[in-house]
């Protein structure tokens, strides 16, 4: 495929099926690309999963490519996780450090770190993220049976480690950060609307302006889901 014609882009937008190979090729030939919009529609079905990238020729390694353009990344597999090979070995967004000009992130939490990381502290939870980000779009992963309670547990610990690092870290942290976005799971939230208004009431306004509503491209999706859950109210 001719990728000659993302020179002069500036802002592209896929919401469709994708892998490292052709994310590889886009940020290489995108020279100026600053705002970047990746999700992956395809079926909940591993059988479509695209080949194991090459060496060096992963998601991660794509969006390295375009460290200092990207200004703007979102970047969503709604709970495919066996597409998160495409990031390479470690199977999450380790790329986000190094994104030095990144202002605006929308990203899925279990992106960010993995469900039974037994090291959740504020300093390493925040070391995983842009380091000039100021606004910040987090969400959740749809959870299904037949690992629905586990899981759901293990969503909820690290989203509350996440969220409290966010909140009480030291000005130090993302100095930055002045908007935060929570987007819940139409599947099995992992909090009803009290707790997480609990935990938007953390964060000290003056600084952080919070934010939270319903994931609606996971909304959209239902079909390839396969379930047809009441969505939480």
């Amino acid at each position: 495929m001719n990728y000659l014609w993302l020179v002069n882009i500036r802002e592209l937008r896929l919401v469709c099926s994708f892998g490292a190979k052709e994310v590889f090729e886009i940020c290489k030939s995108a020279f100026q690309l600053e705002t970047l919009s990746l999700a992956t529609t395809e079926p909940h079905n591993r059988h479509a999963t695209p080949r194991d990238p090459l060496p060096g020729r992963d998601i991660n390694s794509a969006l390295l490519l375009r460290a200092h353009t990207l200004k703007v990344l979102e970047f969503r597999v709604t709970g495919k996780e066996f597409f998160l090979c495409q990031l390479g070995n470690s199977k999450l967004l380790t790329c986000l450090p190094s994104l030095i000009k990144l202002e605006k992130l929308t990203t899925e939490i279990p992106l960010l770190s993995k469900f039974d990381q037994k090291d959740k502290s504020d300093t390493l939870l925040l070391s995983k993220l842009p380091p000039n980000i100021v606004s910040l779009e987090l969400i959740e992963w749809p959870t299904f049976p037949p690992d629905m309670p586990k899981r759901l547990n293990q969503s909820r610990d690290l989203a509350d480690s996440l969220l409290k690092a966010l909140a009480f870290m030291p000005l130090r942290g993302l100095p930055r950060l002045r908007r935060l976005h929570y987007l819940r799971s139409p599947f099995n939230p992992y909090y009803n609307n009290e707790e997480i208004d609990r935990r938007m009431s953390w964060f000290d306004r003056r600084f952080v302006v919070t934010s939270w509503a319903s994931d609606s491209l996971q909304h959209q999706m239902r079909i390839f889901y396969g379930f047809f859950w009441d969505v939480d109210k």
